[in-house]
């Protein structure tokens, strides 16, 4: 609710996914490019393209983490810890209320 007391609705993106080169290069997704015809850029995308997306589609806030296509190698990971700290910087803490 709002200060005044009205009902205030929020979308969230519990599952963002910025999508790498080394994302959309995994083996995973071959059949998904053979079906679709496409290819993997050579341009990495850009980490506005995601928010403008999300903008366009009414999300009001995402959540950006690591993700791993086999937990059993580091060499699995697809979005690491690293590049969620450089593409998006922590945010400062909410307020208490």
């Amino acid at each position: 609710m709002d200060p005044s007391g009205k009902l205030c609705s929020v979308i969230i993106d519990v599952w963002m996914q910025h999508l790498t080169l080394h994302f959309l290069a995994h083996d995973m997704f071959a059949s998904l490019r053979r079906w679709t015809g496409q290819g993997v850029s050579d341009e990495e995308p850009a980490i506005d393209a995601t928010l403008a997306a999300m903008d366009d589609a009414g999300i009001s806030f995402g959540l950006l983490s690591a993700w791993s296509a086999d937990e059993r190698r580091a060499a699995g990971l697809l979005l690491n810890r690293a590049l969620v700290d450089e593409l998006l910087p922590p945010l400062d803490p909410p307020e208490a209320a």
